[in-house]
C-alpha cells in the first residue's frame, strides 16, 4: 500500500501525524509514513532493536518539512495553503516532542530550529509559545 502513495501524499500523512503527537510519546519515523508510539516499558528495547534514535527521528522531521517546502514553493495557491495549514498544525506536535526530551537541549534546539523553518515558511513570528503572523492574526 504504501510503495503506492504518491510523495505528496506521504508528506500531507506524516504532517497530519505530527500534528497529533501528543506530550510524552515517540514518533517512529523508520518507515514511509511516521507512527506515534506510546512509551510502553518494552518501548526503549524495541527502539533499540530498530535501530531507531532521536537523532533520526528529527532528521526525518527536518527532512519532511524541507521537502514541504519545496513542495509550497511548486505547487498552486489552493494546495500550497492547505500545507501551510498543515505546517502551523504540525508545530504543535513539535512542541510537544520537545516536552519529551526536555532534558535533552541538542534535541531541543534542534526541534527548535525547524520550528523556525516553519515559521520562516508560513511566514509566521514566534515568541514565548505563541504564534502570530506577520499581519498581527494569531495562527
Amino acid at each position: 500500500m504504501i510503495s503506492s502513495l504518491k510523495r505528496q501524499d506521504v508528506i500531507w500523512i506524516n504532517l497530519k501525524v505530527l500534528a497529533q503527537l501528543p506530550p510524552y510519546c515517540r514518533l517512529n519515523t523508520q518507515h514511509d509514513l511516521f507512527v506515534i508510539e506510546h512509551i510502553t516499558w518494552l518501548s526503549a528495547f524495541t527502539r533499540w532493536l530498530r535501530g531507531s534514535s532521536r537523532t533520526c527521528c528529527v532528521q526525518r522531521i527536518d527532512d519532511l518539512i524541507d521537502d514541504t517546502s519545496e513542495m509550497v514553493d511548486h505547487a498552486d495557491e489552493a494546495v500550497a495553503q492547505r500545507l501551510v495549514q498543515h505546517l502551523q498544525l504540525a508545530k504543535e506536535g513539535l512542541c510537544n516532542l520537545q516536552r519529551t526530551y526536555e532534558t535533552d537541549l541538542t534535541t531541543k534546539a534542534t526541534i527548535a530550529r525547524i520550528l523556525d523553518k516553519i515559521d520562516i515558511i508560513t511566514n509566521t513570528n514566534c515568541s514565548e509559545g505563541s504564534c502570530k503572523s506577520v499581519d498581527g492574526q494569531v495562527g
